[in-house]
């Protein structure tokens, strides 16, 4: 897993020492496996193994670190959706998965364009640029590790 150290200095502030970081993630199981510069970021490949799938995401790494650095983690300002909004979420059948939800979002234009921090971090962590709505999940996935999908409705 390719992370950008500036992503991760957004959840734990300011991390002056790199060598010392490196080391930390390794002794904490995340063997890194390439360090390059980009520009005025370092992105750190990590080898990920099995047993630390709760890492496979920015913020995991980052609650990891925050108790070697002793440090709290800055978590992102969530926003609800509006009523009208949540009354579109429903669970699919429960006897197929009870932790399956689906969002209708409908007349969503696409062709918006990525904003570029978002497309700066898909391409430094070695994800393919899509569409906006690709993208914006992509970008969710890294960032908390929760794979979503999307689906056209008229072609389903």
């Amino acid at each position: 897993m390719k992370i950008s150290l500036n992503w991760l200095k957004e959840y734990l502030g300011n991390i002056k020492d790199t060598d010392q970081l490196l080391s930390r993630l390794t002794s904490m199981g995340l063997e890194v496996d390439t360090v390059n510069k980009l520009k005025k970021d370092i992105i750190i490949d990590i080898d990920m193994t099995p047993n630390r799938a709760d890492c496979l995401s920015v913020i995991g790494i980052a609650r990891d670190l925050s108790a070697i650095y002793k440090k709290k983690v800055l978590m992102p300002k969530v926003i609800k959706l509006p009523k009208k909004t949540q009354s579109y979420m429903k669970s699919v059948n429960e006897n197929i998965s009870s932790s399956y939800s689906i969002l209708s979002i409908e007349n969503f234009d696409n062709t918006h364009k990525t904003p570029k921090y978002i497309s700066d971090r898909l391409v430094t962590s070695g994800v393919s640029r899509i569409n906006f709505i690709v993208d914006i999940l992509n970008y969710v996935m890294l960032e908390v590790g929760q794979p979503m999908h999307v689906f056209d409705k008229n072609k389903l």
